[in-house]
């Protein structure tokens, strides 16, 4: 039923019984008894195939949590673009049109049994709603409107102008992150004359990075999420973070492997205690046919977080394409599949060596 179809992306293929069971785990997990059963049925009836359908559930697995939703970002529309090839015939696969991937994020008028509050025939939500949108709800003042900043304002306007019997509220249902609801300057998000002290310089580079996150998570051009981390660590020159994400982007994005052997370096400096900036600086390194420092920066993202899946593979693939050391590289593939990973390339490798392992009968 699995199809690996690249280094991340898997094709499962879904049956009557894999629904079942999958509907089984979600019961076992979440603990919703009989209550949860129906909403359950609803999500997975629709993935058994009926007649001479196939069906299938497309899995990217990408441990690191930078990659992934920079990779995630950049795969707008692929649902439809999957197809499958028989001799000279191909057949389009059709997407299930209810599911959406993307970041979902909601904004009720009023609280559960609550009623909309009016001033002169008018709705005080729908009052509040215009006037955030115009720019009223951006409360850090920083040019670029948010929707949990429009939540917030609205959560305490229409409380505040109902006399608190009205109280809207905000939620993310799916995804991670924020969702821009109006762009400001790409230059500065925040006035140079509110720069004055450290903390307000780092406050600023936070906004910059969190920016520069949104940004690749809704598919915008990675050239100007990388604008963004420059005004970061031009306003805290020491955010590690935010040169982990630049030497990513330099790396995948928009390449330039000088550029992110330099931002991989100081990444290390500045977040010597994240797993991902030595990550990164491994993956760069690799890049650079640098394979015995490659080693070294994956061993020591090993170091900081032993359970990193993704460095194991990574340290599969060197071994055994750079550095010539079979055994260590059948060790950190057979660790990386422990961890639940599931390359074809890792299952092979593990699987070879142990058949040679076993005794001749």
């Amino acid at each position: 039923r699995r199809l690996e179809v690249g280094p991340v992306a898997t094709f499962h293929f879904e049956s009557f019984d894999s629904m079942w069971l999958q509907v089984q785990e979600m019961l076992y997990i979440e603990k919703g008894g009989e209550a949860q059963i129906e909403d359950e049925l609803r999500a997975f009836n629709p993935l058994i195939p009926q007649g001479s359908e196939l069906v299938a559930t497309v899995m990217f697995e990408i441990d690191d949590p930078v990659r992934r939703k920079a990779f995630l970002s950049r795969l707008g529309g692929i649902e439809e673009t999957a197809f499958i090839r028989l001799g000279d015939d191909a057949v389009k696969g059709v997407p299930e049109a209810d599911i959406d991937r993307r970041a979902v994020q909601v904004i009720s008028a009023a609280g559960k049994g609550e009623h909309v509050t009016r001033s002169d025939g008018k709705s005080l939500f729908v009052q509040a709603l215009l006037a955030g949108l115009a720019g009223t709800a951006d409360l850090d003042k920083n040019g670029w409107l948010m929707a949990s900043e429009l939540g917030a304002y609205l959560a305490q306007r229409v409380q505040a102008d109902s006399q608190g019997t009205q109280h809207p509220t905000s939620l993310r249902i799916d995804g991670d992150g924020d969702t821009v609801l109006i762009e400001g300057q790409k230059a500065a998000l925040m006035p140079e004359r509110a720069l004055q002290t450290p903390a307000e310089r780092q406050r600023a580079a936070k906004i910059h990075y969190e920016q520069a996150f949104a940004m690749l998570q809704e598919g915008k051009p990675a050239a100007d999420a990388l604008e963004h981390l420059n005004l970061a660590i031009e306003y805290d020159s020491a955010y590690g973070d935010a040169y982990v994400l630049k030497s990513y982007i330099q790396l995948e994005a928009v390449p330039s492997l000088d550029e992110a052997f330099a931002s991989g370096q100081l990444a290390v400096q500045y977040a010597s205690a994240n797993p991902d900036s030595f990550y990164m600086l491994g993956l760069v390194q690799g890049r650079r046919g640098k394979f015995l420092e490659a080693e070294t920066a994956l061993l020591q993202a090993l170091k900081i977080n032993e359970g990193y899946r993704d460095v194991y593979f990574s340290l599969g693939t060197l071994y055994a394409d750079h550095l010539n050391d079979q055994p260590k590289s059948i060790q950190a593939f057979r660790r990386y599949l422990e961890l639940g990973g599931a390359h074809a390339r890792a299952r092979s490798v593990v699987a070879e060596a142990d058949r040679a392992a076993r005794p001749n009968p």
